[in-house]
């Protein structure tokens, strides 16, 4: 005997299915959001359509690891493009015309820069005239406080001490923070008024300048700090001052070997 239709459960069992159909179509729109929000992924994706977007990786912020450039990170640079060349409105630690420069784009809160940092000083207190050290700025993405401490340079050279807040920077960032509070006291220990810095500070008057000095160091194809150029010649990472050995077993010259082998070229080219 056939069994009489059961009009209520069938309508129970339609909302079911769609309940379930409208879950795995959520799921499904949620899973491809994630997975298109990533911009490696979507240039895959458009790929795959003969689609070719240039932009596609404009916003990508490479991890922090890569961009606090050490010793083997491979770096390609723009050989056309050559780095500004010193001017007298740069942060100047010895003469202008001193036969061998050193620029450098730093940032304050990288530890390769400080490290890197402990270098240059070796080489300034060796090679005295002889060498000149020019600092600029390249606030890393990855570091939220690396333009705050770039500011608080610039503040405290408009009272004519950069060079003693960049010392006390880097000192600061080896016990703590750069905090804006560690900033004021990093200001006051090296005989600034705290109010009229931190006036300074909240004005971000030089932040324009300092992003203006990361994007002309980018241009050239640099990611990561520090980076410097050895009359003109790019740099990679903390080099050591000591020649020393790369992972797999190369020697590598340091930083004293490379001045010095400047000023042995300029010496000889004069004869």
């Amino acid at each position: 005997m056939k069994k009489p239709y059961n009009a209520f459960k069938a309508v129970q069992l339609t909302n079911a299915l769609r309940l379930v159909t409208f879950i795995c179509l959520v799921a499904l729109v949620l899973i491809f959001i994630l997975y298109f929000s990533v911009a490696e992924n979507r240039q895959s994706l458009l790929g795959w359509f003969g689609i070719s977007s240039p932009n596609v990786n404009k916003e990508v912020v490479t991890p922090s690891v890569k961009n606090d450039a050490g010793l083997t990170d491979p770096v390609s640079l723009n050989q056309t493009l050559k780095v500004r060349p010193l001017d007298q409105n740069d942060h100047l630690w010895g003469e202008i015309n001193a036969p061998v420069n050193l620029i450098i784009y730093e940032d304050f809160e990288c530890p390769f820069c400080a490290q890197f940092y402990e270098t240059v000083n070796r080489a300034k207190s060796e090679f005295g005239n002889d060498l000149v050290v020019a600092i600029r700025h390249f606030p890393l993405a990855s570091h939220d406080l690396a333009i705050g401490a770039a500011m608080a340079s610039e503040c405290a050279a408009e009272k004519n001490k950069f060079w003693e807040m960049y010392h006390e920077l880097f000192k600061t960032s080896k016990t703590t923070t750069l905090k804006p509070e560690e900033l004021i006291k990093a200001a006051v220990t090296i005989g600034l008024d705290a109010e009229a810095f931190t006036d300074c500070l909240t004005k971000e008057e030089y932040k324009a300048k300092i992003l203006a000095q990361k994007e002309e160091v980018k241009v050239l194809g640099v990611i990561g700090t520090p980076a410097s150029f050895l009359n003109n010649e790019y740099l990679a990472g903390a080099m050591p001052y000591e020649d020393f050995d790369y992972p797999d077993g190369a020697r590598g010259k340091g930083l004293k070997t490379l001045i010095q082998e400047k000023l042995d070229g300029i010496s000889k080219d004069k004869k």
